[in-house]
């Protein structure tokens, strides 16, 4: 596969991706990612209600969401 079809293949995705860790994808990991996002998107047009996936997120990779106060459920 040569770069101009990989690039075209992978644009909906590439944008996620840093140059240097779009780089260190295996071809394996990068159909996998398109994947995700399609069926993402079909969920979406379903009406689902859900988080979207880990790379299509701004946060930082592995970074831990603190709930407010008003968000917790007190059991007391």
């Amino acid at each position: 596969m040569s770069n101009s079809v990989e690039e075209e293949d992978f644009a909906d995705i590439r944008a996620y991706f840093s140059t240097t860790k779009w780089n260190r994808l295996c071809m394996a990991e990068k159909k996998r990612f398109l994947q995700i996002k399609e069926n993402h998107l079909v969920m979406s047009s379903l009406g689902l209600s859900f988080v979207a996936p880990a790379f299509m997120r701004r946060e930082k990779p592995g970074q831990v969401r603190v709930c407010s106060p008003e968000e917790t459920d007190s059991e007391e």
